[in-house]
């Protein structure tokens, strides 16, 4: 092994060594919450020394929690990316976004697709989650309320935490 090959090994173990180990209880089934402040810090891991990987400015915007260490959750965004945030930056407040899509979300009367919509949500709309029915999600935004099916929503695959 030559020098060079050496040292490139002796650095990967010490990389190693020094990286920080996480243990993470991993939450089993879908479990969301919402930013509760107008501005979150999204961290590579779960201490307040971890570096900043986004800034997150959108009281309510709703996150998929991945796992618990500690006072963080592992959490996913609308947009797929996974971060760590601080507990006190979270909400059981239940929110869905309208995912992007060739078109508009239509909110209709009740939970079925026929009739006319009562208003029609763009994407990445945020929205409250009021109640579930089948695969159906009742929510309002803008002072609207109706009905949208699950798919088109983040946040919607699940009802944990949403009153009857």
């Amino acid at each position: 092994m030559t020098t060079f090959a050496l040292r490139v090994a002796a650095a990967a173990v010490l990389l190693c060594a020094l990286a920080p180990t996480v243990t993470a209880a991993p939450i089993r089934d879908a479990r969301f919450m919402s930013l509760r402040t107008d501005e979150a810090n999204g961290r590579r891991g779960p201490a307040s020394d971890q570096p900043i990987l986004w800034i997150y400015k959108a009281r309510g915007l709703p996150m998929q929690v991945l796992a618990e260490s500690g006072e963080y959750f592992q959490v996913r965004d609308p947009e797929g990316e996974s971060v760590w945030i601080h507990k006190s930056q979270l909400s059981a407040r239940r929110t869905v976004w309208v995912l992007p899509a060739d078109k508009p979300l239509a909110l209709m009367r009740g939970p079925e697709s026929r009739g006319r919509p009562v208003a029609i949500l763009e994407p990445r709309v945020l929205a409250t989650l009021e109640a579930c029915e089948g695969g159906w999600r009742k929510v309002s935004a803008g002072g609207h309320s109706g009905w949208a099916p699950a798919e088109g929503l983040f946040g919607g695959a699940s009802c944990v935490g949403v009153e009857p």
